[in-house]
């Protein structure tokens, strides 16, 4: 059985989407009329691939998301594709990206 990679290019990544809020149980997407404002804010994902343009044009160049962080995007962002076999798979630009997540201990950094 032959697997599909995915590799951005230039500066985008791809990232599965995490939440599920904005969708029906019949997987139909809500109209933004429906949703309370924490739905409406932008999407929470896991990046899976990281273009090697990403973020290259910003300050020092390194990344700010690498594969597997979990990151918020700005709502509305990135492009579904129906290539895909799983549909929670989005391409970004990397100025799509908001903010990464991290879990910390409390009282630790």
């Amino acid at each position: 059985m032959m697997k599909k990679r995915f590799i951005p290019c230039g500066p985008r990544f791809i990232a599965r989407i995490h939440n599920e809020s904005q969708k029906t149980s019949g997987g139909l997407w809500k109209p933004v009329e429906y949703m309370d404002k924490r739905q409406q804010k932008g999407d929470t994902c896991v990046v899976i691939a990281v273009g090697e343009q990403a973020w290259k044009d910003r300050g020092d160049g390194k990344p700010w998301a690498k594969v597997g962080d979990m990151i918020a995007t700005v709502q509305w962002s990135g492009a579904a594709c129906d290539s895909f076999e799983d549909d929670q798979l989005r391409v970004f630009n990397d100025e799509d990206l908001l903010y990464v997540i991290e879990e910390y201990e409390e009282g630790g950094e």
